[in-house]
């Protein structure tokens, strides 16, 4: 156990030994997969559907302003 510090009677455990203790993934990995899949999605409509035009420009514009 890798306790840094004692708080409230009980070992302090970082955020970063929690995720590596519980195997999950970070929440920045979990969006980065969701919105993925949306966008995978969302690149198969048929080019006539609105959304898909709109979701695809602001993906576009999103990533070049990052």
């Amino acid at each position: 156990m890798l306790a840094t510090d004692t708080y409230a009677g009980g070992a302090h455990v970082s955020n970063a030994e929690v995720l590596q203790r519980s195997g999950l993934s970070t929440i920045g990995d979990i969006l980065r997969r969701r919105c993925l899949s949306l966008r995978g999605h969302v690149a198969r409509l048929d080019p006539e559907v609105p959304a898909r035009d709109g979701t695809l420009r602001l993906t576009v514009y999103t990533k070049a302003e990052s």
